[in-house]
This record gives C-alpha cells, sequence and structure tokens, in this order.
C-alpha cells in the first residue's frame, strides 16, 4: 500500500515519510466507485474483478526469474568468483559506475482509446505478471504517476520504470520510460521492457 499524501510505500499504519496516518479498506464497492474513469491506482487494484486479474497474472507468472538464474549462474561460477554473487557485485557496482555517467534509457508515449481506470488496471496486471517492486504512486484528478524497479538479470542490472497515465478525450495517453543506471548497453532489457508494458496496457 501506499500513502495518499507522499506516495511513498506504507508498511505500517503510518507513513514514514510523511507520518500520515493510512487507513484503507481490503475491497472497493463498485457500486459508488466507477474504477474504470479513475486515476486513484490503489483503490483501483483493490476493485475485486481487478484484484482477480492480478492473482491470476501472477500465477501465470514466469517462475525462472532473473534473480533466480542469476543465483543458478553464481552457484556453478563460484569456485572460480571467490564466494561473491553477481547480485552482490552488481549492487556495489552500479552506484558507482551510475556516478560516472553510465546510463542506458529508453521512453515511450502512445494513446490508447481506454478509459484511465481501465489502463491503470491493465498495468496492475502486467506487473503481476513480472517481477517487480512498486516504489511511489501519485495521482491526481486526471493522471497518475508509477514507478517501479526490476530486478538485475542476465541482461542488465536493476531498471527503473516510470508510468505516467493521463485522461484524454476519447481515451488516456500513456507515457513509460524505462532506464538502466550504471550500465551503457542493456542488450535490449528497457526496450523488450517497455514493449511488453504496452502490450499489456492496450488490453481491453
Amino acid at each position: 500500500m501506499f500513502c495518499h499524501e507522499c506516495g511513498l510505500r506504507v508498511n505500517g499504519k503510518f507513513c514514514s515519510g510523511c507520518g500520515t496516518r493510512v487507513q484503507l479498506d481490503p475491497e472497493v464497492n463498485c457500486d459508488v466507485f466507477d474504477w474504470h474513469q479513475s486515476c486513484d491506482f490503489e483503490r483501483i487494484t483493490r476493485v475485486a474483478e481487478v484484484r482477480q486479474r492480478v492473482e491470476q497474472a501472477k500465477s501465470a507468472a514466469d517462475t525462472v526469474t532473473g534473480p533466480l538464474m542469476l543465483g543458478l549462474i553464481d552457484a556453478a561460477a563460484s569456485p572460480w568468483m571467490g564466494g561473491l554473487s553477481s547480485l552482490a557485485i552488481a549492487k556495489v557496482a552500479q552506484p558507482m559506475t551510475a556516478k560516472l555517467g553510465f546510463k542506458t534509457e529508453k521512453e515511450r508515449r502512445e494513446f490508447v482509446m481506454l478509459p484511465p481506470g481501465q489502463v491503470l488496471a491493465n498495468l496492475a496486471v502486467t506487473l503481476a505478471s513480472i517481477e517487480h517492486s512498486i516504489t511511489v504512486v501519485t495521482f491526481g484528478d486526471n493522471d497518475c504517476h508509477i514507478q517501479a524497479t526490476l530486478p538485475p538479470d542476465l541482461r542488465a542490472m536493476e531498471l527503473r520504470l516510470a508510468v505516467d497515465v493521463e485522461r484524454a478525450e476519447q481515451g488516456a495517453w500513456i507515457a513509460a520510460t524505462a532506464a538502466v543506471e550504471g550500465q551503457w548497453y542493456d542488450w535490449g532489457k528497457c526496450q523488450s521492457r517497455l514493449e511488453r508494458l504496452f502490450n499489456g496496457l492496450r488490453a481491453a
């Protein structure tokens, strides 16, 4: 869950960033909430229909994740790496190379003839199908901004994903950025993640 004041992830009853008390109902009553037209990502993801789709996406998600594959390779290469894991090396190296200006980034913007709430529901489902951590959610009456991180894999270090959904006449505008800091080349990871993202967001 996320703080409705500052957008930070909340693990308890109070936001660690601004101190706001967080009280969310476990499920939203669709009789009084038109989630298709809403930009409130948190409320949309508590709608029973959306929650069901998210759970189905999680169940169908790939079981061989990037970190798991890296772990298998580390286990095989351990004698030659002095017991160090590639994930540990990446966590140390990425901030250092990012300070040197190393970065690869892809952007995409597209209009879809879907209401913003449906686009955001599709986003929740798409993210559920891949390993991720949502870090920030902010929204207004006509837009929503979401940031998430995707873990390292064989192609690249941690990827940062930013998605903006903006209400428009007869649909919504989607703008997304995928970036890997600390790495000049990502072997197509940013592009492939954006392609998968937009394919999911267009779902009717």
